[in-house]
């Protein structure tokens, strides 16, 4: 459908931005071939019909405003104008685009954030309430709104999102819905940046040559329209101009001919096992091209003659817009694809690129304009293009067939197999992985396995490998003759293509959660993580249905419904793999909640797995499934084949060592451009480094290896850099997590060029890419915040921090982990104003009730924004208390979705969802209490008085007292609190040690049996737990401690702990003599423990070093434990003391000074304690053998040098 620019032309906003358009169309013109500079007329030109009308030549806000208002690429040719008189305006256009394209105080540029929040508007993955706060937060200068008017900012976004969020989207309604949003910020001056950004991408942009125009030629806006009709029994193209059809088109009617032609042989083959009915669809695929446009952009800048295009260039172009079309994917924005296109008649999908004149000048010309991010070109002009000046930001590749060009841009929804964090799997796949030898009887076993299966779901073994998966996967597809063959033997009437099986092969990364997890493979499923779509679009079932459902069985009937739907709509035409292969799928089976519909139980994979069993069906004929099996969903539970060899530094020739320093950090592999981002270098470079690394070899296995068909790659080995510091490790992972999403550490760190280092908007925040990219820089910052207080490590933590903003607000959709990350304060500070304020909405827009475990996070996010602010004694008491009246609400819905909880009368595993759901409203918000109460009068008497109804000072009064209540009486009932703090609050209020120990236990683990320790961050929750924990062991004379307690123990960083000899001020305010004998006898215990783990890693130590390590890490902790009498010390403290010396003394090796200083200081203690010594009593028969030459060589050697320093020695 071609646009109805008659009734467009009345939008202000559009017709500012064809005349914005116009001006870069006339510089162009005017200054090809003359390097800017122009004649006098030109100049008079210029300013009558442009500057002086748009307002460019105005001194002071206004003229500045404007020239912001410019798109970049106009604005960048109004900075290169060569002429007296117009230096004045050229030099503000410069300085103008240098201030758009700068990093700004830290963060990244205003035209790299206004291209984020246009790419969010576009992409449906964000709520209006996110955007809006995209808006005020990303960019600046956004007027403050009364509360009417954001509310109707709000709804005129939601409307835009929902209709320009469509893989088919009507043109003419885009424009209609933005219209309204652009007169209603006209004010803000950022907003112009964001407008242009959406415009643009919604045409296609190829490099145009005009007839009797002399140059390489120009970009044009082309809008395009595809629909694949079967209904209009042939495929048509139509040229026209607004509604009229377009005089003197033959040239590109002729170009969208071949175009379609090619678009659609390459989708019939790649999709060939898809159904007849669709491919007949395709088949007839209309193609309108409307040129009013670019003809209203030229009668703007004065060209009133037809617009007739020559050549053909812009066919690779055309040909990737049609098929991004009927793929339904969008990543070709941003890119500019050059070269014609020639069909062999014998095999149309084998359709090839050919070169066309000025390959090298229309690479340097597209390369400059801000907002291409990648150029192709035929594989021909590889060579030519050595020599062009092009930005190492601006990605190239070379192809050679319209196949190459398609499988490059169109990853996720082009290739029949798809692999996500699997490069070694996709190597595997056609037995390219040279790391790894095949077991074909393993092979054969799981291929037969998958042929067999009569079940949708087919479990794997723990010993099964996935590249015997992916080999057995291929092998079937190798098949599809002989499947056919028997089929029509067997009498059914097939095809070949029927059998070919399309498959998602996904690695679960062990930092992933369940609900972003589903994200990844919903985005394969559907194209995107839309929030919102249309009424008419008929779906009904959108991501929030699936994610924030708890009805119990709704995530897993909406998720085989997506399975099942395997024929393509206008609204999804994505393929549904006929296979999806989890590997590592037990990584999804931990949730840390008991209730089964929390938000994160309830995606488990094992909660879903007995519904998604029932409600999968096959979207093959039986005849098919009878063939190539039954399985929809493979699952591996270990990822067996990650362990890589090792490799140090050293080994690595010295030219390649950055490389690879800066390779390392991708377990998962990298690509071409991530390759180039992450080590800063242009194409040409990366090209060059990568491929002597592919050619490095070690015992005969490269060190880096290529995925065929695209530029995938993975490392063979593991490198081992002992020379690097943590600052290095660091800025490596800063560096690989920006990279993996499209973007340079030059984003954030110093303006480059004029560039914004980007390689693809659209690709780059994806959840896959922003998933990983976070947990690298995750990882980064955790090893900063270790070096607090270091110049370098905080500058570094500082930048890190808002690169993860920018995942936070711009690359995630809303998700509770995010939520539960940030509440929780492992996130930072435990604040997030725009995360709040999308939770809050979220619960506000929901129809269905939330689970209480979601309200208590959001409360959490509420309460930690409260206390910053009362902190900080900068805010009015206004502000403060629309906190709390908004908590007090949050508090209102949670109470109504536990009584919705109890309704539904919902029991499984012996728990009660409803008293669940008290106790988690309970505990949370009465913790939330005792964390505000100051701690001085935060004692048992506040406690008791919560009981009896004395809370009426508080703010939240009797609510409190209730939800106190609530926490006590239904303790029993769950353990999915969100502040664990709340069991630690309830051991200290016990006397009882049996009772204590099961609370403590509860903030050490959400399961009471101790089978396990999951999802808590060392150190500032569960320690102070585990010392409490361990001393109710004592105290109760319970000698043997559970297994996964033990092996927290033998791990935890406790120094911090045993340099404090006094206990830290208990959790009620004031001291106690129950949980300070706790606080010491567990400390004691705590480092019996350590003791006795380190001496039995000494003694079953097989290198001398590895012996002296031990011991002495054991040592450094008994010296660091203030106030440890040395002669009241048990067996494991002294073993270690003395085993240490005892190891010294045997290998040869002189004590350390610092541990000679303790020992030599503690002497009056020392000497009675080996007196005591007995070399037997060891608990233990087997490690007492082992310490036992330790012990002796040890009391010998102390003995002997005590016996020196004694006065009576000296004396004689």
């Amino acid at each position: 459908m071609s646009s109805d620019l008659n009734n467009m032309e009345s939008h202000a906003f559009l017709e500012r931005w064809y005349t914005d358009q116009a001006l870069g169309y006339w510089l162009d013109q005017a200054m090809s071939g003359g390097q800017g500079s122009l004649t006098s007329a030109e100049v008079d030109d210029l300013f009558h019909r442009f500057l002086l009308p748009m307002g460019l030549c105005s001194v002071g806000p206004m003229g500045s405003d404007r020239l912001r208002s410019l798109p970049p690429s106009v604005l960048q040719q109004l900075s290169q104008v060569q002429h007296v008189a117009l230096e004045g305006i050229r030099s503000h256009a410069e300085v103008t685009y240098r201030e758009l394209m700068q990093p700004q105080n830290g963060t990244t540029s205003t035209f790299f954030q206004a291209k984020l929040i246009a790419n969010r508007m576009r992409s449906g993955t964000h709520t209006p309430v996110q955007i809006l706060r995209m808006m005020t937060k990303g960019i600046g200068g956004f007027p403050k709104l009364e509360q009417p008017d954001q509310k109707n900012i709000e709804r005129l976004l939601g409307k835009f999102v929902r209709q320009a969020s469509l893989p088919n989207y009507s043109f003419p309604i885009v424009i209609d819905t933005l219209a309204p949003i652009s007169e209603a910020l006209r004010h803000w001056k950022q907003w112009p940046l964001i407008e242009n950004s959406i415009l643009h991408s919604l045409f296609l942009w190829p490099m145009c040559v005009l007839e009797g125009v002399q140059g390489v030629g120009i970009t044009l806006p082309l809008q395009l329209w595809v629909r694949p009709d079967n209904t209009a029994k042939k495929p048509s193209v139509r040229i026209v101009d607004g509604y009229k059809s377009a005089k003197f088109a033959g040239g590109l009617a002729e170009s969208t001919w071949r175009s379609l032609e090619a678009a659609i042989a390459v989708w019939t083959n790649e999709f060939s096992n898809w159904s007849l009915e669709y491919h007949a669809d395709v088949s007839n695929t209309q193609v309108t091209i409307d040129l009013g446009h670019a003809r209203r952009i030229r009668s703007l800048a004065g060209y009133k003659s037809p617009l007739k295009l020559r050549g053909r260039s812009l066919e690779a172009d055309l040909a990737l817009g049609i098929l991004g079309r009927l793929l339904g994917d969008t990543s070709a924005e941003g890119v500019s694809a050059t070269g014609k296109i020639e069909i062999p008649e014998n095999n149309k999908a084998l359709a090839t690129v050919e070169p066309v004149f000025g390959s090298k000048e229309k690479a340097e010309k597209l390369a400059m304009l801000p907002d291409v991010e990648k150029l192709l070109f035929p594989g021909k002009v590889k060579n030519d293009l050595y020599e062009a000046s092009v930005p190492s930001n601006v990605s190239l590749f070379f192809g050679w067939t319209l196949q190459d060009y398609a499988a490059e841009i169109f990853p996720d929804s082009f290739n029949k197999t798809r692999f996500i964090r699997c490069p070694d799997l996709r190597l595997a796949y056609r037995d390219k992985l040279p790391r790894h030898q095949f077991l074909q009887s393993e092979v054969d076993h799981v291929r037969e396995r998958i042929e067999r299966s009569q079940d949708t779901i087919l479990d794997l073994g723990p010993k099964v490998s996935a590249t015997s998966v992916a080999r057995a996967i291929f092998e079937i597809n190798g098949k599809c003759d002989q499947y056919a063959t028997d089929a029509r033997m067997n009498g059914y009437v097939t095809r070949q293509e029927e059998f070919l099986q399309s498959s998602l092969f996904i690695r679960v990364a062990d930092y992933e959660t369940n609900d972003r997890f589903w994200q990844v493979i919903w985005e394969v499923l559907t194209g995107s993580v839309r929030l919102d779509l249309p009424p008419q679009s008929g779906e009904a079932n959108d991501w929030r249905a699936f994610a924030y459902s708890t009805n119990w069985g709704e995530p897993a009937r909406i998720l085989a419904e997506k399975m099942n739907n395997a024929e393509a709509n206008r609204w999804e035409p994505q393929r549904k793999p006929d296979k999806i292969v989890i590997v590592g799928a037990e990584l999804l089976s931990e949730s840390g909640e008991m209730c089964p519909r929390g938000p994160f139980k309830r995606l488990q994979l094992w909660s879903l797995k007995n519904s998604l069993r029932k409600a999968l069906g096959q979207i093959k004929p039986e005849h098919v499934t009878d063939r190539v099996g039954q399985a929809r969903l493979i699952l591996l539970p270990h990822d067996n084949i990650r362990a890589l060899p090792k490799i140090e530094i050293e080994n690595i020739p010295l030219h390649s060592q950055e490389s690879v320093r800066a390779l390392h950090v991708y377990q998962n592999g990298f690509s071409f451009d991530t390759a180039k981002a992450v080590m800063g270098v242009d194409f040409w470079k990366c090209h060059q480094v990568l491929r002597a690394l592919c050619d490095e070899t070690f015992d005969g296995v490269p060190l880096v290896s290529k995925a065929p068909k695209i530029p995938q790659y993975v490392l063979n080995f593991d490198l081992v850099d002992n020379e690097a510091t943590d600052l290095d490790r660091a800025r490596a992972l800063y560096r690989g997590g920006l990279a993996l999403v499209g973007m340079s550490a030059k984003l954030f760190d110093a303006y480059d060029e004029g560039t914004t280092a980007i390689s693809s908007y659209g690709q780059m925040l994806k959840p896959a890419q922003v998933h990983d990219a976070e947990h690298l820089l995750g990882r980064a910052r955790d090893l900063c915040r270790s070096h607090r207080g270091e110049t370098e490590y905080d500058e570094l933590y500082q930048v890190i921090s808002s690169a993860r903003a920018i995942f936070s607000s711009y690359g995630e959709p809303f998700s509770w982990s995010h939520v539960r990350h940030i509440a929780s304060g492992r996130g930072g500070d435990g604040r997030d104003i725009s995360l709040q304020q999308t939770a809050v909405d979220h619960l506000d827009r929901r129809t269905s009730p939330s689970h209480p475990i979601e309200t208590s996070h959001v409360a959490w996010l509420i309460w930690n924004e409260y206390k910053a602010i009362e902190n900080a004694k900068q805010n009015t008491d206004a502000e403060r208390e629309a906190l709390l009246d908004q908590l007090s609400l949050v508090l209102d819905r949670a109470e109504e979705d536990a009584k919705m909880m109890g309704e539904t009368q919902y029991r499984k595993d012996q728990v009660d969802e409803e008293a669940a759901s008290r106790f988690i409203i309970g505990s949370t918000f009465a913790t939330l209490f005792f964390a505000r109460t100051p701690s001085k009068t935060r004692t048992r008497r506040h406690f008791y008085a919560a009981r009896k109804g004395e809370l009426a000072a508080h703010p939240l009064g009797e609510r409190m007292e209730r939800y106190i209540n609530w926490a006590i009486d239904n303790v029993d009932e769950a353990r999915d609190v969100p502040k664990l703090d709340w069991f630690i609050y309830l051991g200290d209020f016990v006397k009882n040690d049996t009772l204590a120990l099961q609370h403590y236990s509860c903030a050490l683990s959400n399961d009471l049996s101790g089978k396990k320790i999951h999802g808590l961050d060392k150190g500032r929750v569960f320690t102070p737990a585990l010392v409490k924990y361990l001393g109710c062991i004592e105290r109760s004379g319970q000698p043997k401690l559970p297994a996964p307690i033990l092996e927290l123990a033998r791990t935890v960083d406790a120094r911090a702990f045993f340099g404090v000899a006094d206990t830290p001020r208990p959790t009620w305010g004031l001291m106690d003599w129950d949980v300070c004998d706790r606080w010491h006898k567990g400390r004691f215990r705590l480092l019996e423990i350590l003791c006795t783990h380190h001496t039995w890693l000494a003694v079953n130590s097989a290198e001398q070093a590895g012996l002296i390590a031990a011991f002495k890490e054991g040592v450094e902790l008994i010296i660091d434990f203030k106030g440890l009498a040395l002669d009241q010390a048990n067996w494991p403290i002294v073993s270690t003391l003395v085993g240490y010396f005892g190891a010294c003394e045997t290998t040869g090796t002189k004590p350390d000074p610092l541990i000679m200083d303790f020992v030599d200081g503690k002497s009056a203690t020392v000497v009675p304690m080996l007196e005591g010594l007995q070399l037997d009593a060891a608990p233990g028969s087997h490690m007492a053998s082992l310490v036992e030459p330790f012990l002796a060589a040890g009391k010998s050697y102390l003995l002997n040098r005590f016996a020196v320093s004694t006065p009576e020695a000296q004396a004689i």
